[in-house]
């Protein structure tokens, strides 16, 4: 007597398809082409971890020694409430505008995302509102180095979303990347008199683009 007699047959095919599939050796060839494709019909966008391992066979009275490579790839596109860090900025919550799918940022504000592998890209597309006239500055490893790329903000401010473009000049390896807003701070005077600053770019994401 089958134990879920419930269970159509295309149902119970796909179970002990899953079960068999636990065991299955999911080791790749030592070399070849990898096709990345299980992102193309997902919800999300997701990342790929790639692990490699090598280990000896010890010789007499020595155990094996092993060491491992782990290699993160991420999607071009970015969330800007992905970062890693935030500085006079943060990402509204609750029944803000935008809650939790973008982030505000204040003059002097900037973003930090860890460890991009920057080989080949050639632009930066950021998509993004902003109040008055200002700039955007790339900056890599240290918020106030020099910056490899500046995005003017030369009209008077959008309340629409736009995406623009920045050039960035030939980069290498892996670095932190800080997106650095520079400009004049405006703000609200509050019924006590103080003076509180206002938000004055957001940002939704930021997608790497190649050559």
């Amino acid at each position: 007597m089958s134990a879920h007699p419930q269970l159509d047959l295309a149902t119970t095919r796909k179970m002990v398809q899953y079960i068999l599939s636990l065991g299955a050796d999911s080791r790749l060839p030592l070399k070849g082409v990898l096709p990345l494709r299980d992102h193309v019909n997902s919800d999300t966008a997701g990342i790929y971890v790639v692990s490699a391992m090598y280990r000896d066979k010890g010789f007499q009275a020595y155990d094996p020694i092993s060491t491992r490579l782990i290699t993160i790839l991420r999607s071009p596109r970015q969330e800007a409430e992905h970062a890693n860090q935030l500085s006079h900025a943060y990402i509204p919550k609750g029944d803000q505008p935008g809650a939790f799918s973008q982030v505000n940022a204040k003059a002097e504000a900037y973003i930090r995302f860890d460890r991009i592998d920057l080989k080949g890209v050639r632009q930066l597309r950021l998509r993004l509102q902003y109040a008055k006239p200002g700039q955007i500055l790339i900056r890599l490893d240290d918020p106030h180095a020099k910056p490899i790329a500046t995005l003017a903000l030369q009209d008077e401010g959008t309340v629409d979303w736009q995406e623009r473009l920045v050039t960035l000049p030939s980069v290498s390896g892996f670095h932190q990347l800080y997106i650095c807003f520079e400009g004049e701070q405006d703000y609200e005077i509050l019924s006590n008199r103080t003076r509180k600053a206002k938000d004055m770019w957001w940002l939704d994401w930021i997608q790497f683009v190649a050559n």
